[in-house]
């Protein structure tokens, strides 16, 4: 499988903004095809826990729209849960847990019909879940 080239430079503009403590981000570079980047399998799985952002959540992750699976679970996010992540229509997993995301669950999550697996433990989210994320027919955890 062979990346396309705006998802290649999406990921190396991505990387800019992190720091690496699992030291994956080496294989990151323009001399090899991002899908075989650690971490990345074909631009779908997306799995980047255990790195620090820095502060808020890259939105530049929205422009890889044929992500299925996006793990940034313990990565030291903090601000508001995003909103834009309704946008990736895509997803079946997505992890955000044991970051420091606050405020409400987004309502635009129950606009991803494929959604199987939704994490959000460890966070200080407030409110009740968006009721929309019972009528996702693929949820089971």
């Amino acid at each position: 499988m062979q990346c396309n080239e705006r998802d290649h430079h999406v990921l190396l503009n991505f990387k800019h903004t992190l720091v690496d403590p699992s030291a994956i981000l080496p294989t990151w570079s323009d001399e090899r095809d991002c899908c075989e980047w650690e971490g990345v399998r074909g631009v779908t799985v997306l799995n980047l826990r255990s790195n620090y952002f820095g502060g808020g959540f890259p939105e530049g992750l929205l422009n890889l729209r044929k992500t299925q699976e996006l793990a940034v679970g313990t990565t030291d996010s903090v601000g508001q849960f995003p909103d834009w992540l309704g946008q990736l229509q895509h997803l079946q997993l997505h992890d955000l847990s044991e970051n420091f995301f606050s405020g409400p669950v987004p309502s635009t999550l129950g606009n991803i019909s494929s959604l199987k697996t939704f994490i959000i433990r460890s966070n200080h989210s407030s409110g009740a879940l968006p009721a929309n994320l019972g009528q996702l027919l693929n949820l089971r955890n």
